[in-house]
């Protein structure tokens, strides 16, 4: 009987061992996933920050020729009134 108890220790323990390999794996499988995610969070964010960037440089560049365009066209009505302050005064000056 002493030498079945022992066998049967004998394989509680190869059971355990077995046991303790298959949580070794899955706390590594656990451990690679959260590293991935961790690692895939970090590359959508990055992404997600180049894209902001690339939308406000995509904006000052709007603005700026938004800007170039009011001041084009303010420059044209300036010299519209230049040129009829002109012909006005050359009428005023042959009368």
């Amino acid at each position: 009987m002493h030498e079945a108890s022992q066998r049967v220790c004998i394989s509680d323990l190869g059971e355990r061992r077995k046991t303790a390999s298959s949580l070794l794996k899955v706390k590594k499988e656990k451990s690679k996933s959260s590293e991935v995610r961790r690692l895939q969070e970090k590359v959508q964010a990055h992404e997600e920050m180049n894209a902001r960037r690339s939308s406000e440089v995509a904006d000052a560049s709007d603005d700026f020729y938004g800007r170039l365009t009011r001041m084009a066209i303010l420059f044209e009505s300036l010299i519209a009134v230049r040129k009829r302050d002109l012909a006005l005064a050359g009428i005023e000056e042959s009368e």
